[in-house]
């Protein structure tokens, strides 16, 4: 009779700590989208949902391998288009690469001013440098804006583009412009720019945690 009373307790207390923990989960995904400035007109995603969503977390390998290939050019310029809240061009700096900057479209939920700025990634941007990246942003781009967006990355690169691009099927919230890899390739390359395949693979061996990137990360080189 104990042991049975002591296997109902656990059961209910199993029972307990799942609905809890989907309590939180939901609580948490409402409160980021209640406090979240989505706005599907021009790909901008932004608020308080840029860190509570998983989505925004940086892929610690990625960002090593970044920091692997920068460390080697530390004179070269960095500019992260579509930056979310920064993680990528904040660890670079943090590791003393020092020429780096972001653009998102909301200023307001990016918590380092010092590297980060606000734009509008669906209107032209003029900031020359070196290297552009820019990461899982064009799928929220709407159609109507894709020239200018991909214009504002491949005119503003002077040496190389480091990109990734959500391919289609992915599926998302906010996945309004999903592009196969291919596609991408094509529209990157009639700027001038050529695909780096060994860069490529490197980068997209590196990747530990976002297992798209393993897929659809590229790095392009101007001709």
């Amino acid at each position: 009779m104990a042991l049975y009373w002591t296997n109902t307790k656990i059961r209910y207390i199993s029972i307990g700590l799942g609905i809890i923990i989907f309590l939180a989960h939901w609580i948490a995904y409402n409160y980021a989208n209640l406090y979240s400035d989505k706005n599907y007109n021009n790909g901008g995603w932004g608020g308080e949902s840029q860190y509570l969503s998983h989505q925004f977390r940086e892929d610690p390998g990625l960002a090593n391998g970044l920091y692997n290939f920068f460390k080697h050019h530390p004179n070269d310029s960095i500019l992260d288009l579509g930056c979310g809240n920064g993680s990528y061009i904040q660890y670079l700096a943090s590791k003393g690469i020092k020429n780096v900057k972001c653009i998102d479209t909301y200023e307001s939920s990016l918590r380092n001013p010092k590297f980060i700025q606000q734009g509008d990634l669906s209107k032209q941007i003029d900031y020359s440098v070196d290297w552009i990246m820019s990461f899982e942003v064009g799928e929220h781009i709407p159609k109507q804006y894709e020239r200018i967006f991909i214009e504002n990355i491949t005119k503003n690169a002077r040496k190389g583009i480091i990109m990734s691009w959500a391919e289609v099927g992915h599926g998302g919230d906010g996945h309004v412009n999903e592009l196969d890899i291919d596609e991408v390739i094509k529209k990157i390359t009639e700027y001038g720019f050529e695909l780096d395949t060994k860069m490529t693979n490197s980068l997209r061996m590196e990747s530990n945690k976002k297992c798209y990137f393993k897929r659809n990360l590229l790095v392009f080189r101007r001709l």
